[in-house]
């Protein structure tokens, strides 16, 4: 013989047994699904960068490779329209080659350097590829 159980969901007791499942379940659920955080690491900024001048108010450096090929990023307060101009007349061997996505991409004749400036918030995103050394003429920062 089998016995059935049959309770009104709306009963007060029904929804006890729910919520203490749920209490129940999310802290199993939380811990199940917890991995380990894997964060840029985030540094002072530089004044070069493979001979490629960062920008005096740059914040929040992450360099990703410090051997090459290299790469780092940063935040300026600056509109990314000044950081291209910056850019392309502190060092005229970039030349402005695409736009994507409000991405634009600065590249210099070797294609060894690769600038991407980018809108982030109130500034701009300034990325930075060196795939091989190459003397960059020297300029002063803004």
């Amino acid at each position: 013989m089998k016995t059935l159980f049959i309770m009104n969901i709306r009963s007060p007791g029904f929804l006890r047994i729910v919520l203490a499942g749920i209490i129940v379940a999310i802290p199993s659920l939380s811990q199940a699904t917890t991995a380990p955080e894997m964060q840029p690491e985030i540094s002072q900024c530089p004044e070069q960068f493979h001979n490629v001048t960062i920008h005096k108010a740059a914040k929040l450096c992450q360099p990703f490779d410090v051997e090459l090929p290299a790469s780092l990023i940063y935040f300026v307060a600056v509109s990314p329209e000044a950081m291209i101009n910056y850019y392309l007349t502190l060092m005229p061997e970039l030349s402005r080659q695409s736009e994507h996505n409000q991405r634009v991409l600065l590249l210099d004749n070797t294609q060894n350097i690769r600038v991407v400036v980018s809108p982030d918030d109130n500034g701009a995103q300034v990325d930075i590829l060196v795939l091989a050394n190459h003397r960059l003429t020297s300029g002063t920062s803004e």
